[in-house]
């Protein structure tokens, strides 16, 4: 009962963008949290009375949950950390890839209107790093290189956001041609995006991403 209430408190942890867990254990309990994975820091504790106390971290794997390359969703969170630095005061995370699904989440504090749910701006944010997620990944799937821009956009806002916004993509949702951008042409996605608060479908993005080939990557292929 103990590691499965562990397991939960992580999960929670890993949405609410936390880097390691910390807790004082019971002196006895110590084995329980070492074989789940915390480290001891420092020494117990030199206190009065039969109980003494240690403190235990265990440093949480953000892509630890991730079913499918999560090396690659590393690189992706990385990369928006650096050139959309939006993202990251956002709370946004990369939260699964199965090679069919595509899931995003962000925190809900930081991006709350004047109506204390979800930021109108900040809802077109989520959905359109998570389309552009999901474009980067499956050329990362075919061992393709190039831009990826969003060119259209349309959203649909059906409910307000009241919890920590998921925004979810698939294979299912995603029409165009990845073939054009293989032969060194450009190409043309469309990805349909929902972002939930709970169990509701909130919100409904569709984006149209033009794939821009990289040049200089397709003549040092074809030369070597």
């Amino acid at each position: 009962m103990g590691s499965l209430i562990l397991v939960a408190l992580e999960s929670l942890a890993r949405q609410e963008g936390a880097k390691r867990l910390v807790c004082n254990a019971r002196e006895d309990a110590i084995p329980f949290y070492a074989k789940n994975g915390f480290e001891r820091r420092g020494e117990l504790t030199d206190e009065r009375g039969p109980v003494r106390h240690q403190q235990m971290v265990k440093t949480l794997d953000p892509m630890a949950n991730v079913l499918r390359k999560p090396e690659w969703c590393t690189e992706l969170q990385d990369r928006w950390g650096k050139h959309i630095p939006i993202s990251d005061k956002m709370g946004i995370k990369i939260q699964q890839y199965t090679g069919y699904q595509f899931q995003c989440c962000a925190q809900l504090n930081p991006n709350l209107n004047p109506h204390n749910t979800l930021f109108a701006g900040s809802a077109f944010t989520l959905a359109t790093l998570t389309g552009w997620g999901m474009a980067w990944l499956l050329m990362r799937e075919r061992d393709l290189q190039g831009d990826i821009v969003l060119v259209d956009s349309h959203i649909r806002y059906r409910h307000p956001v009241v919890q920590n916004p998921v925004a979810s993509t698939s294979l299912d949702g995603i029409s165009g041609d990845l073939d054009r951008l293989e032969s060194g042409r450009k190409a043309r996605i469309v990805v349909r995006v929902i972002i939930s608060s709970g169990e509701v479908e909130a919100i409904e993005f569709i984006g149209t991403y033009m794939l821009i080939p990289n040049y200089k990557a397709l003549v040092a292929q074809k030369s070597s």
